[in-house]
């Protein structure tokens, strides 16, 4: 072969070397362009998930109970049909204690009073032993056997004689409970039971549950005076709400992720006169582990003024009370919970 047939040949295959190394390299770039991309998506994908979780889908519900206005809010799986079981469940406990109701505990109590004992369901006898004990534990400032006195403010102020007359009836020690059979006795008849002191609370409690059992990632609900504030429906935003008295004026926010505020705006009854309780303070809310217990409270410490408010404030569970002056007092407990408005 002569030489430069050699070289020639040489030249074609140096050409060809190059040719597909520049190929080669045509290909990688591509792949890693392409590698680049898919990355990106992986990472869009991922954002978009992580959005997705943040900005939950928040569903809402309204329902009446006992004349009030039961807002609900709600997110994460199932959060819909939570919202339904918990409207469901104020309905059933209406249906349970309502005095407007002739089948509910409370119109078979009334009825039977001075006649006979009403057999309750097992939840209808505890709340009722609840109150009961509690009607025990505050002396009487509170009695859920003070529903004739109650009824009689309902329809206007009354005359002095016809609070004399219900209050024979009135009475926390007069009712005989029984376990065994799960019923309760009012002696007289004209006698009757008044739950809606610890019911909201009671109905608060109820709603928990729900809100756990359906692992939500966050829930808020407001009624009867009653706020309740469970996870958080946006990540990372921790859930408030806003305290206001009586005149609608803002005295501060609570902030929570397993939170029940009760507030009672004044006045409240007064089961030993049968008059409204002679206090000063004109608004109380309280923060308990126990939403019965914090129903109770609200009206106890707003009934016994500030002269006992000192006791309270220093407790475990949280006091934010309002007295006739505009002076604000408030737990030290619900440090980090509880800003004052400005």
């Amino acid at each position: 072969m002569h030489g430069s047939d050699c070289d020639a040949m040489n030249w074609e295959g140096l050409a060809i070397k190059q040719l597909r190394i520049g190929l080669l390299i045509v290909l990688l770039a591509a792949a890693g362009v392409l590698l680049w991309i898919a990355a990106g998506r992986r990472e869009s994908a991922r954002e978009a998930a992580s959005s997705a979780v943040s900005q939950q889908i928040v569903y809402t519900g309204e329902c009446t109970v006992m004349g009030e206005l039961a807002e609900q809010k709600a997110a994460g799986p199932g959060a819909e049909e939570a919202i339904q079981a918990a409207a469901a469940a104020l309905q059933e406990i209406e249906r349970s204690w309502s005095p407007d109701r002739p089948d509910s505990a409370a119109s078979r109590i009334a009825a039977d009073a001075g006649i006979r004992a009403t057999v309750l369901d097992e939840e209808e006898y505890a709340l009722l032993e609840r109150g009961i004990a509690l009607s025990a534990e505050s002396g009487g400032l509170f009695d859920v056997t003070a529903a004739p006195v109650a009824a009689l403010w309902a329809d206007g102020e009354p005359s002095a004689d016809q609070i004399g007359s219900a209050l024979s009836l009135v009475g926390y020690g007069q009712a005989q409970l029984d376990p065994e059979a799960r019923s309760i006795l009012l002696p007289r008849p004209g006698a009757a039971v008044d739950l809606s002191g610890i019911l909201w609370g009671y109905a608060a409690g109820r709603l928990l549950e729900i809100y756990e059992q359906a692992d939500l990632q966050g829930a808020r609900a407001s009624f009867g005076g009653v706020q309740i504030l469970y996870g958080e429906l946006e990540e990372g935003v921790p859930l408030t709400a806003e305290i206001r008295d009586g005149e609608g004026t803002a005295l501060g926010t609570i902030t929570g992720s397993r939170t029940v505020a009760v507030t009672q705006n004044g006045p409240v009854l007064d089961p030993g006169t049968g008059m409204p309780a002679e206090t000063d303070l004109v608004s109380v809310t309280v923060l308990a582990e126990d939403p019965v217990y914090a129903d109770y409270l609200a009206d106890v410490i707003c009934a016994a003024g500030t002269e006992g408010l000192p006791a309270h404030l220093t407790e475990a569970y949280g006091v934010v009370a309002e007295d006739e002056a505009g002076t604000l007092y408030v737990s030290d407990s619900l440090d980090g919970v509880f800003t004052p408005a400005e």
